[in-house]
């Protein structure tokens, strides 16, 4: 044109830079159930991925090792690693969140029906495979409703929830045992005389003792008493005891008769009464009397031999407590009362 003037040559640059992906996780821990599916890419979106480059997803264990290909994973914690790996026109990038993959429960069913006896630990009473109680050691303190709880380990805890079950134990009433009630021989000493069980009571359980169905606190005199001990239990946690029954025998005593001697005697005829007695102190309350054949004996004035026995009684009441003498102490010297020549 002759009409402008050229205008010179103009260069400019043209830059078409690599696409980056945007990946967007929406929950940076991922939470699903064990034995589910994993649901990953529902935790994830993916843009501005323009050649749709196919994501990699990596999956390490709390140990960093590589699981992705686990066909099942066990309860636990996992870093989840989504890549987009890039090209020649794409940025590569990635984004990671957790996966928290929770144990389940497991199939189970509550044992009914449970009973157990009084006093005794939880862990006496048996319980199906699997549960426990949680406090096996603990005591059933009393009978009827005892609220406890118990446990179902399954066998695969790892995946698995441990599951504690409130129940109800029907404990019924606890048996005694170990108690005796066995006869007793005493002799008569002017005391008073008692009987009793052998064994141990639990708190709450007393017995009393009767004799002719009255309350028996203990004998003094000698005989046989029937007694009967019964069994009240004030706190309702025991069986009933039977009442028991058992002779007290209070035998009579025997009088020491060690310092008493009868001696014979010879004298010299001079007209006057002689006698012939027991030597050395006599026990309470017993008398002597003195015969020949049966015949009570006072005394003899003529000369001879005299054959005295004699014999001993109680004088006071307490001879039904005392055995009766029946060993007479008696002269045999032929010499006695001979008159001297």
């Amino acid at each position: 044109s002759t009409n402008y003037e050229l205008i010179d040559d103009m260069s400019a640059t043209l830059t078409i830079t690599k696409a980056t992906p945007v990946i967007t996780i929406n929950n940076v821990e991922y939470k699903v159930n064990y034995n589910s599916a994993l649901g990953l890419s529902s935790n994830y979106s993916i843009s501005n991925n323009p050649d749709n480059i196919a994501e990699v997803i990596l999956i390490t264990n709390s140990n960093g090792d590589n699981v992705t290909e686990e066909p099942l994973l066990n309860a636990g914690t996992y870093t989840v690693t989504i890549t987009i790996n890039g090209n020649d026109n794409v940025n590569t990038v990635s984004e990671s969140f957790t996966l928290i993959i929770n144990k389940i429960d497991p199939t189970y069913t509550v044992p009914t029906g449970l009973t157990g006896i009084y006093g005794k630990e939880l862990q006496t009473i048996s319980l199906p495979d699997g549960w426990t109680f949680v406090s096996p050691t603990d005591v059933m303190s009393n009978v009827g409703d005892y609220p406890t709880s118990i446990k179902f380990t399954p066998d695969d805890e790892l995946n698995y929830n441990v599951i504690t079950k409130e129940v109800v134990i029907d404990v019924k009433k606890a048996t005694i045992s170990g108690i005796s009630f066995s006869n007793k021989e005493v002799t008569y000493n002017g005391g008073t005389h008692t009987i009793s069980i052998t064994g141990a009571l639990p708190d709450g359980v007393n017995v009393s003792y009767y004799h002719n169905d009255e309350l028996f606190t203990g004998a003094i005199k000698a005989g046989e008493y029937n007694i009967v001990a019964k069994f009240e239990d004030t706190t309702n946690n025991y069986e009933q005891i039977s009442d028991m029954n058992a002779i007290l025998t209070i035998k009579k005593a025997s009088y020491d008769m060690s310092g008493i001697e009868f001696i014979n005697k010879e004298v010299d005829y001079n007209g006057d009464t002689h006698n012939v007695t027991v030597t050395g102190t006599l026990p309470k309350d017993l008398g002597v009397e003195y015969y020949i054949e049966d015949v009570k004996f006072t005394g003899a004035v003529d000369a001879g031999t005299y054959v005295v026995t004699v014999k001993f009684s109680d004088t006071s009441v307490k001879n039904e407590f005392f055995n009766v003498i029946t060993n007479y102490l008696r002269f045999t010297d032929k010499n006695f009362f001979q008159r001297q020549r």
